[in-house]
C-alpha cells in the first residue's frame, strides 16, 4: 500500500498544482491549450522515441503483447462508445471520445511507475510495448474512427484521405517510426541529441499532468454525471477485465509482461486524453472523467495489485 501511495500522491499533487496556478491566474486559461500542444507535439514524442530506441527491435515487437493490448483497448472503447451512443443518446463523435477515454490507459505516467514498483525493471519493456501498441494500432484506429464520425456526410474518399494525412503527420507516429528506423539501421543517437530528448521526455510527465489540472478550472459537472460514470467504469473496471479475458485466448506471455499489462490497464485514462477530446469539442467532460478516474484508480489499482 505504501508503494502504491508513493506513486500516486505525486500525481495528484501535480494535477492540483496545475488547477491552482490557472485558478489563481498565475497561468492564463488559454495557456493550458499551449501547454497541451507542447506535450502532444514535442514532449510526448520524445518519450516515445526514447522508449523505442532503448530496447532491441525484437523486444519492442512482441506480437502477443501488442495484440492483447490493442485488442482489449479497442474492444473496451467500442463497448463504451456504443453505450454512450445508444444508451445515453450521445452523438457518434461524443460516443467515440467516451470510448477513447475507456480504452486508453495512462501507461507512461501512472501504469508504468506502479508496475515498476511491483514488478521491477521488467516493467520498462511493458512500457515500450505499450507505446508500440498505442501509437501503431490503438491511436491511429481511434483517431480514424473519430475523424470519420466528425466528418459524417463527407465523401468516404475525402475522409480517408484526410485521416491518412493526419496520421502521417502525427508526431507520436513519427516518433515511433524514427525509433524503429534507428534500431533497424544500427545507428546510435548522438549523445547531445539524446540528452535533449531525455530532457524533453522527462518534462512530459509533469507538464501533461499540470495541463489536466488547468483544464479542470471552470468545469461544471452538471449534466455530465452519466458520461463520467460510463467512461470511468469502462476504464477502471471493464478494461482490465477485458485484458484478462483476451490474454486467456492468446499464447502465454512471460509472467512479468502479463502482470504489467493488467496493472497498466487498471490505470486511469492517458494524461493527454482531454487534449485529444478537445479536438472534437468534448474536452470538458473528458477532463472531468480523467480527474474522477485518477482519484478512484487508487482503489482499483490497489485491488488489481492484490489480486495478481
Amino acid at each position: 500500500m505504501t508503494a502504491v501511495l508513493s506513486a500516486t500522491v505525486p500525481i495528484f499533487l501535480i494535477i492540483a498544482i496545475g488547477y491552482l496556478v490557472v485558478r489563481m491566474d498565475v497561468v492564463p486559461k488559454d495557456g493550458v491549450k499551449v501547454l497541451g500542444a507542447f506535450v502532444l507535439n514535442i514532449a510526448m514524442p520524445a518519450l516515445v522515441f526514447r522508449a523505442v530506441v532503448q530496447r532491441p527491435l525484437a523486444e519492442v515487437m512482441n506480437p502477443t503483447f501488442i495484440l492483447a493490448a490493442a485488442g482489449s483497448a479497442l474492444l473496451c472503447g467500442g463497448v463504451v462508445a456504443g453505450l454512450a451512443w445508444i444508451g445515453l443518446g450521445r452523438t457518434a463523435v461524443a460516443g467515440v471520445t467516451r470510448g477513447m477515454g475507456a480504452g486508453f490507459a495512462n501507461s507512461a505516467y501512472i501504469g508504468y511507475p506502479i508496475a515498476m514498483l511491483v514488478l521491477g525493471p521488467g516493467a520498462g519493456l511493458a512500457l515500450a510495448l505499450m507505446m508500440v501498441a498505442e501509437n501503431l494500432l490503438i491511436l491511429p484506429i481511434a483517431l480514424a474512427i473519430a475523424d470519420a464520425a466528425a466528418a459524417a456526410g463527407r465523401p468516404a474518399r475525402e475522409i480517408l484521405r484526410s485521416t491518412a494525412s493526419g496520421l502521417a503527420r502525427n508526431p507520436l507516429m513519427l516518433a515511433i517510426l524514427a525509433g524503429v528506423a534507428v534500431l533497424v539501421s544500427g545507428l546510435t543517437v548522438a549523445p547531445p541529441l539524446m540528452t535533449a530528448i531525455d530532457l524533453l521526455a522527462n518534462a512530459s510527465t509533469a507538464l501533461a499532468l499540470a495541463a489536466i489540472g488547468g483544464a479542470l478550472v471552470g468545469i461544471r459537472p452538471h449534466g455530465m454525471i452519466g458520461d463520467i460514470a460510463l467512461t470511468v467504469a469502462g476504464k477502471l473496471i471493464l478494461h482490465p477485465l477485458l485484458v484478462v479475458a483476451v490474454l486467456g485466448l492468446l499464447p502465454p506471455l512471460p509472467d512479468d509482461l502479463r502482470k504489467a499489462l493488467v496493472i497498466i490497464a487498471a490505470a486511469p485514462m492517458m494524461s493527454i486524453y482531454p487534449i485529444f477530446a478537445a479536438r472534437y469539442g468534448e474536452g470538458e467532460v473528458a477532463a472531468a472523467s480523467a480527474l474522477v478516474a485518477t482519484i478512484l484508480s487508487f482503489l482499483t489499482m490497489s485491488a488489481t495489485i492484490a489480486l495478481i
